[in-house]
């Protein structure tokens, strides 16, 4: 059975099944921390690829733009479809628009 609801979102609880790196439950629980203290309480994350059933991995996502100097450099050398690639995201023109802007809503 597919976990993703029809709005093509899965729970947050499932970021946690994502992978077993040893930092990813206290980054995953600092994060929604962070967030409902904001007011703005992660439920739900989107899927990164509908097609191939692939959801945005946050952690990931978080440590890949870290990877490459954060959010400024990866906007300013357009490195976005390799923060895709890394993620295990299709490759299409779309799939750099898509994680800049989960990037922007969920970490700034």
């Amino acid at each position: 059975k597919n976990s993703a609801s029809s709005s093509g979102h899965l729970p947050y609880a499932k970021q946690y099944e994502l992978g077993d790196e040893p930092q990813r439950k206290k980054f995953l629980d600092t994060f929604k921390d962070f967030m409902e203290q904001n007011g703005t309480p992660c439920l739900r994350v989107p899927m990164a690829d509908n097609t191939n059933n692939i959801p945005l991995d946050l952690y990931k996502l978080y440590r890949e733009v870290c990877r490459r100097n954060g959010m400024p450099e990866v906007n300013k050398n357009k490195s976005w479809n390799e923060v895709a690639k890394a993620l295990n995201i299709k490759d299409d023109k779309s799939a750099g628009g898509f994680l800049g802007s989960q990037n922007t809503k969920n970490f700034f």
